[in-house]
């Protein structure tokens, strides 16, 4: 009850007209949450605090935990409202007071700024530009807001979450499974609601035991080893389903199995396919493909860098799909 005399003593008080210095400092993110940094190096910890993020003389007020983090979307511990962006609300307004502030609208790092999050730099704030900070990425868009969600970034799709900091591991998402590489940027969707109707089930270790076996045979041929490209590996696991309905190099409705690689936007100058049926382990495959004089080539075609491979499981049956591209 002490802190809700002072606040309406505070809110008192600027309906007379005085105004108020504000806290000076900046915005900072890491893996546990957002917390204000004061010019001097400290942070409000157990207490609230009034912030002119964006300097326009109108500051919001924070509640920081004991462990110096802004809280969101709750209720304090001595009551109060506060919303998605760590403002004190009532009745679903943001409540403000008029300051002087301390710093500049330029000044360096995090601010709130016309409902979203900017960062910024040299005085002035990023626009569709990357930020490492504390640990992650950010993006920040045309309007210089922190991004989140979905986004595409020079023809590549990448995945920020709720905080705006990048996902770098793969992940599913409304029952989408989204693949990424080393750098965050998706490399391949697979929608497992469609793979959950499907009756029978994929091996899910195979794939990467094929490809062991292929830069093994490889090796000993003297031939350079190939790359994992799970964009390939989705299209492997589409053919690996499609040939237990019909066992050939074209899908069911006639077409050539290539268009299933032109359908997930690879783009190559060289490509190839291996399939095969009954083979219990990744060991048998690949002993059958090596066995035919075709098959082999395709292992063994130096030419070729990356690979693909899937085995769908179907009433006992086990059937194979490697692969191949430039």
């Amino acid at each position: 009850m002490k802190h809700k005399a002072a606040v309406i003593l505070l809110t008192a008080v600027f309906s007379a007209g005085t105004i108020f210095p504000a806290m000076a400092g900046s915005w900072q993110k890491n893996e546990a949450g957002w917390w204000y940094r004061n010019d001097d190096g400290s942070w409000p910890a157990g207490i609230w605090q009034w912030v002119d993020g964006n300097s326009d003389g109108a500051a919001e007020c924070y509640y920081f935990d004991s462990n110096g983090y802004m809280l969101e979307s709750t209720v304090t511990p001595d009551g109060y409202m506060v919303n998605e962006n760590g403002a004190w609300t009532v009745d679903g307004t943001v409540q403000t007071k008029q300051v002087q502030s301390g710093k500049t609208s330029g000044s360096d790092g995090w601010h709130y700024e016309n409902g979203g999050w900017k960062y910024y730099e040299n005085g002035s704030f990023l626009r569709n530009a990357w930020k490492y900070t504390r640990g992650n990425w950010y993006y920040f868009s045309g309007n210089g807001n922190m991004a989140t969600g979905l986004i595409y970034v020079s023809g590549d799709r990448y995945y920020l979450n709720s905080d705006g900091s990048l996902r770098m591991d793969s992940f599913e998402e409304n029952g989408i499974y989204y693949q990424t590489d080393s750098n965050g940027k998706i490399v391949s969707e697979t929608d497992r609601r469609k793979e959950a109707q499907l009756s029978g089930r994929f091996d899910e270790e195979s794939g990467q035991e094929v490809l062991k076996l292929t830069n093994k045979a490889r090796t000993e041929a003297g031939v350079g080893t190939l790359e994992w490209d799970q964009s390939l590996a989705g299209c492997a696991r589409t053919r690996a389903v499609e040939i237990g309905k019909n066992f050939a190099h074209s899908r069911p409705d006639g077409k050539s199995w290539k268009t299933v690689i032109d359908e997930a936007g690879i783009v190559t100058m060289a490509w190839g396919e291996n399939i095969a049926q009954g083979q219990f382990t990744s060991e048998e495959a690949m002993e059958d493909w090596l066995n035919s004089e075709g098959h082999r080539a395709n292992l063994l075609k130096e030419r070729y860098t990356k690979t693909g491979a899937a085995c769908y499981v179907e009433n006992g049956v086990h059937y194979w799909v490697q692969l191949f591209i430039q």
